[in-house]
């Protein structure tokens, strides 16, 4: 049986001089913060900060799923920390409220009002389906012809990639099938235009909301959320 796994959901609101401060300026100024200030005791911990960024030493992209994930809306931060990432979360609140020291592209960050929930993942299998929305889904690139006939598929790639990269196994058959999907318009990204989708599906298996799948879910794509 999997052990349980955290998953600690941080919404913090922020006040500051810059406005609109997107999910990827989010994640690099919570990335190199916990590398100037937490890196330490994390490494104490047997944890190492390139979970949030995926990158080995050489800046070479780590292919795992992300245990750090942000969102930004309306001047709230979301920050979601998965197994190993919600011991670097909750670090970060503690020190940051503290020492009010947080900045984004060199201009600091006033953080007020954190709330900080924990849930905690049982992995395992449903008697009956149940229905998840996915929303701002990417699931490829709009270089890529033909993989929407693959949908299905790429929706089991999503979530076997969390089963593995988290050590979850499951002894009966896991059943994944799309019910719906609507096109958005395509989303930006770096160097590239992804597909972009909302979608409901169905599966056996009792996953957790507030965790993102598809291209992307570090900052805030394909959230996943709970309907029956």
């Amino acid at each position: 049986m999997t052990p349980p796994i955290p998953i600690t959901q941080i919404k913090i609101q922020y006040v500051g001089e810059q406005k609109e401060i997107t999910a990827a300026q989010l994640k690099g100024a919570f990335s190199a913060y916990v590398v100037q200030h937490l890196k330490e005791s994390l490494e104490k911990k047997r944890i190492t900060p390139d979970i949030i960024y995926n990158r080995d030493a050489a800046g070479k992209p780590i292919q795992r799923y992300p245990l750090v994930q942000f969102g930004t809306l309306d001047n709230t931060f979301e920050i979601v920390g998965i197994g190993k990432g919600d011991v670097i979360t909750t670090q970060w609140l503690k020190r940051v409220l503290k020492e009010t020291d947080f900045t984004i592209n060199g201009k600091e960050v006033d953080l007020l009002y954190p709330e900080k929930t924990t849930q905690f993942w049982y992995p395992g299998l449903l008697p009956q389906p149940r229905l998840y929305r996915i929303t701002e889904w990417k699931p490829f690139d709009a270089e890529t012809l033909g993989n929407e006939f693959r949908l299905n598929g790429i929706l089991w790639g999503n979530l076997h990639r969390i089963f593995d990269d988290l050590g979850i196994r499951f002894n009966e058959k896991v059943n994944i099938r799309l019910q719906k999907i609507t096109k958005r318009k395509p989303a930006k990204g770096y160097k590239i235009e992804w597909i972009n989708y909302d979608a409901v599906f169905s599966t056996n298996v009792n996953l957790p909301q507030h965790i993102g799948i598809g291209h992307e879910p570090s900052i805030g794509s394909g959230k996943i959320e709970k309907l029956t």
